[in-house]
């Protein structure tokens, strides 16, 4: 089960991953993207993995596309001078999760997500030069069916490679294998203990001993439960004595060179001892806790570091040691393990890496945008006294946007993931004009104090007046306290209404307002100002912005989508089972006015919905990952009646292909439909994750509106109409054959097109 499962995660993925190259691929690209706007979405990097070289050269890797607005794709180097390297640049083409220094040449081992890097193939793992331009080794190449996201090197030079993965080199190796740190990289023949999970941490000793972390149960011949200690010669036999077995996995794992193992991640036992997330451990006997050391964190740690005689430690904590400490903390190696009452530079969201030298200066990453007061996005250096020092390294990515709202005057406002549009600070939120130029004081700045990385905008919704409400997570709006819910004036600064305020516990992830002046929302909670309700709400869109008291059909998952007609009934869609006590898969009807779930109509989506559109004229179109709904099979994309059972349109039927998903669906008035999402095909020809459709007939393509979106990891997420224009929001670099990340506008229309003459669109 465990191996059907990973197939089917890494086919998946796989898949994913094809779709965006295909859609990097586009052939016709007609219309291009229109001049406004053209706002680089621009979002915080996050550092994975810090190393230093022999030479003081530090590199580190992650998830980012620029280092101070310098081109690099995951991967960077700090110079010994301080400065970033201008020539280093490796350039994997995804994440980098683990990083590995080869001492005698400063040659840098790399592991994670990719499958290229430089100009050279490479499967989530590579061997690049220390200096220079880190060009990639053409031979070292192992090569693994599966993510990488722990290095390690031994002693004698042997590369340990821990992950979730199949194969090594050609060999059979689960989750965990040795290869040579020179020539290509060959497979130790014997050397396999075999992991039945993945692998996250590894760490060698002087005396030849493999610690190895993870979430797996077995590993070495042997039981053992997130930590083991294997023998770095024969098989890699797991120490039969040694066996702190913690009860969740280990994330990170750090060896004092003394005979201590620290050990951090998710447990609350390990080694004997009650400890919460963070243990020493004695590296000889059965790995027995130590009885006084017990820093306990109130959260998870992934990073362990001993430096300086003290443990650094980093991950997604609030106190530690004693001490109110924020994902980040030094301290003690001694005693009770206690916070250093000093040294305190407090990240905004995870810190996942460290890096720390002997002299008690220290590198920090992970996905803050602040630590010690002071904007730094995903990498930081400290002073040993734990304050900033003055060189700055921030990390950027593409920004996301995931939300559209249409104003009465033209103006739209974009919510999602980002810190910047162009070069003007916008945080999560902004608006543009209706000629598509930023508008320079709308900025309300929504974001998350407890986590600054744990911030999203994921719906907005307006009303007749042009005042927008906010949805997703988040606990700020401004300087005033918004849980997950706001309400925005229409311009001017974009202030938040100071009665409006109906707090929701979790995610909201969708919302729509109806003509009767309600607010619906749906998405991942379970109270709405106290109220209980499961996943979805209706609230007032004035006043205090009350919950409806009797309107409460509760979705047992999260809801993802939903659309009001003008027959007074609300459409639901995402993952759910049930709603209303009432069994339906992943898309109902319900009564705006009761909540009482249709009772006839039942179309039955076998994945998630996604997108709603009715049209009012008795159909109502969905996009989703399903394979059938409706009674029929639909890929992606259907046509569903509004009346009676809601059965598929017997007809209409583009399909996306296999593996195409949509995520955004907009109506016009003359008889078309886009789609966007993540797909490369639409009814059996190219399409690049945005299509043109018929609404009448078999649904099929305009042949001529192709303008193709590529680029970033998540595709086209949301589309909204204005006017004759098409605003296309996701985590897309790339827009008809033009450069524009994560927003874009395009004409609904190619002017000259005598092949629609003829009455595609719907015209008579």
């Amino acid at each position: 089960m465990i191996r059907a499962a990973k197939s089917l995660a890494i086919v998946r993925w796989l898949a994913a991953c094809l779709v965006v190259v295909a859609c990097a691929l586009a052939q016709a690209q007609n219309p291009p993207p229109l001049p406004q706007p053209n706002l680089p979405l621009r979002a915080n990097g996050e550092v994975f993995a810090i190393v230093r070289q022999p030479d003081g050269g530090v590199v580190f890797g992650g998830r980012f596309t620029e280092v101070n607005g310098v081109p690099r794709s995951n991967l960077a180097r700090v110079s010994p001078d301080g400065s970033l390297d201008p020539s280093w640049n490796p350039a994997p083409d995804a994440p980098v999760y683990a990083l590995a220094v080869e001492q005698s040449t400063g040659a840098i081992y790399v592991g994670g997500l990719f499958f290229s890097v430089g100009d050279q193939q490479r499967t989530f793992v590579a061997k690049v030069a220390g200096s220079g331009a880190g060009t990639v080794d053409p031979d070292w190449n192992p090569g693994t069916d599966g993510f990488v996201p722990s290095l390690a090197v031994g002693a004698d030079g042997s590369v340990y490679i821990g992950g979730e993965f199949f194969t090594v080199g050609g060999l059979p190796r689960l989750n965990i294998a040795k290869v040579s740190g020179s020539g290509q990289g060959t497979v130790d023949p014997t050397w396999n203990p075999s992991a039945d999970r993945r692998v996250l941490a590894i760490q060698v000793d002087a005396s030849g001993s493999v610690y190895a972390g993870g979430w797996f149960t077995s590993i070495g011949g042997m039981a053992r439960n997130g930590i083991a200690k294997l023998s770095a010669s024969g098989t890699g036999d797991a120490d039969p004595t040694w066996n702190p077995a913690p009860d969740v996995g280990v994330a990170a794992i750090a060896l004092d060179g003394a005979g201590a193992v620290y050990v951090g991640g998710g447990f609350s036992q390990i080694g004997g001892q009650a400890r919460n997330y963070i243990a020493k451990l004695s590296a000889d006997g059965t790995g027995v806790a130590d009885a006084i050391w017990n820093p306990s964190a109130d959260d998870q740690l992934l990073e362990v570091v001993v430096a300086d005689g003290s443990v650094y430690v980093g991950g997604i904590f609030n106190t530690i040691g004693g001490q109110a400490r924020r994902n980040v903390a030094k301290l003690s190696a001694a005693g009770s393990g206690a916070a250093d009452p000093d040294w305190n530079p407090s990240a905004s969201s995870k810190v996942t890496a460290l890096l720390v030298d002997e002299d008690g200066s220290a590198y920090v990453g992970g996905s803050f945008s602040d630590i010690g007061n002071q904007t730094r996005r995903g990498f930081a250096r400290l002073e040993p006294t734990g304050i900033n020092a003055p060189a700055v390294f921030d990390a950027a990515r593409p920004g996301e946007a995931d939300a559209l709202a249409v104003q009465p005057d033209g103006g739209v406002v974009v919510g999602g993931y980002f810190y910047a549009a162009g070069d003007q600070l916008r945080a999560n939120v902004l608006r543009l004009l209706p000629d598509g130029t930023l508008d320079p004081l709308w900025n309300p700045s929504v974001t998350n104090a407890l986590d600054s990385a744990n911030v999203w905008v994921a719906a907005l919704a307006t009303d007749d007046t042009g005042a927008i409400y906010a949805a997703g997570i988040f606990d700020h709006v401004g300087d005033e306290t918004r849980n997950s819910l706001a309400k925005l004036s229409a311009d001017g600064t974009g202030s938040v209404d100071a009665a409006w305020n109906p707090s929701a516990d979790g995610t909201v992830l969708a919302m729509v307002h109806d003509a009767g002046d309600s607010i619906y929302i749906g998405g991942a909670f379970a109270n709405v100002s106290g109220e209980p309700r499961g996943n979805l709400a209706k609230l007032s869109a004035s006043g205090s912005g009350s919950v409806d008291p009797s309107w409460n059909p509760s979705a047992n998952f999260a809801v993802r989508a939903l659309a009001t007609d003008a027959a007074s009934s609300v459409y639901v869609g995402g993952l759910f089972s049930e709603i209303g006590g009432e069994s339906r898969s992943c898309v109902a009807k319900v009564s705006a006015e009761t909540g009482i779930v249709d009772p006839a109509w039942n179309p039955g989506a076998d994945g998630n919905v996604y997108a709603l559109a009715p049209d009012n004229q008795g159909s109502i179109f969905v996009g989703g990952e399903f394979f059938n709904i409706g009674g029929e099979a639909r890929n992606g994309v259907a046509k569903l009646a509004t009346a009676g059972a809601g059965t598929a349109d017997p007809v209409w039927n583009p399909s996306t292909g296999f593996f195409g998903f949509v995520y955004g669906i907009a109506l016009d008035d003359n008889g078309s439909i886009f789609v966007g999402g993540n797909f490369y095909e639409m009814g059996g020809v190219s399409r690049n994750s945005l299509a043109k459709l018929s609404v009448l007939d078999d649904g099929s393509p305009d042949p001529i509106w192709n303008p193709g979106v590529g680029g970033g990891v998540n595709g086209l997420r949301r589309l909204a109409l204005s006017g004759d224009r098409l605003y296309a929001a996701g985590g897309f670099t790339e827009v008809g054959g033009e450069i524009r990340d994560g927003i874009a506008a395009l004409p609904t229309s190619i002017l000259v097109d005598t092949i629609f003459a003829d009455g595609f669109d719907g015209s008579p």
